[in-house]
């Protein structure tokens, strides 16, 4: 049976975070310092929902000063900057999609991780 698709994880296996600073964690660990008991579903609310790091914090009722949150939003800005392809990777996609092969890539990153998976 010929293959008609192939599935890569993003992360991992075609890019790769260098400089990781994991901005959603620290939003979470701002919580704990409020208090907030984490729960074994906060990662899914973050992954499953098009949550900016803003809209995470409302979402658990986080409260973050704004010189906080820049700074946060700053190195979510940094480890996208990061982000990078994988070369034998970019060349097992061309080599799929030049035989007629389409091409799929998953990720359970938070939504802003999607565009430069999309870029490179």
């Amino acid at each position: 049976m010929p293959v008609k698709f192939v599935l890569f994880d993003a992360f991992g296996t075609l890019v790769r975070i260098p400089k990781a600073t994991h901005p959603y964690r620290q939003i979470l660990k701002e919580g704990i310092r409020q208090g907030r008991r984490p729960r074994p579903d906060d990662l899914h609310h973050i992954m499953a929902r098009a949550l900016s790091l803003s809209d995470a914090a409302d979402h658990f009722g986080i409260k973050i000063p704004a010189d906080r949150m820049a700074e946060i939003h700053g190195a979510l800005e940094a480890e996208l900057d990061s982000i990078e392809a994988f070369e034998d990777g970019i060349r097992a996609v061309d080599r799929l999609q030049a035989e007629g092969i389409k091409i799929a890539i998953a990720s359970n990153l938070a939504a802003p991780y999607a565009e430069p998976v999309r870029r490179l």
